[in-house]
């Protein structure tokens, strides 16, 4: 007799490639090494780690299996760019310096307005006043 486990329709992280996440492991620890551990998470631009993968990707094309830096795979490497991305995708949307045609820049704008006067609404604050730094005498 077993256990009962509701998990129908979760995601089987068992079925990930354990070279894939070894290997981007690997690479994100160089990284952490490099820099400091989470550092990605203070923020990077999207296009900086889209960059970054593109151009992992187009050595390895070529024919380079071996990041000259590191030693580690370009693949790896590539990998790990893409789940920094992912990360900043979801949690840091302020990053996002990808080109958007006029339309759409208008319209994150008209949607940020709205948040913000919805969020001074709800606080009871007006922008104007923290915005004005000039000296009251």
């Amino acid at each position: 007799m077993s256990g009962t486990k509701h998990d129908n329709g979760k995601p089987k992280l068992s079925i990930i490639p354990t070279d894939a996440l070894w290997g981007m492991a690997k690479a994100l620890t160089y990284g952490a090494n490099k820099y400091s551990l989470h550092n990605f998470r203070n923020g990077i631009d999207y296009t900086r780690l889209a960059d970054a993968a593109m151009r992992h990707l187009t050595v390895w094309m070529e024919g380079e299996e071996l990041d000259k830096e590191s030693g580690n795979s370009h693949l790896d490497h590539a990998m790990a760019s893409l789940a920094m991305l992912k990360f900043m995708s979801v949690h840091r949307k302020e990053f996002d310096d990808r080109w958007k045609p006029e339309s759409e820049k208008e319209q994150v704008q008209e949607t940020y307005e709205t948040n913000i006067q919805e969020f001074e609404k709800f606080f009871g604050l007006d922008r104007n006043r923290f915005l004005n730094f000039k000296d009251k005498k």
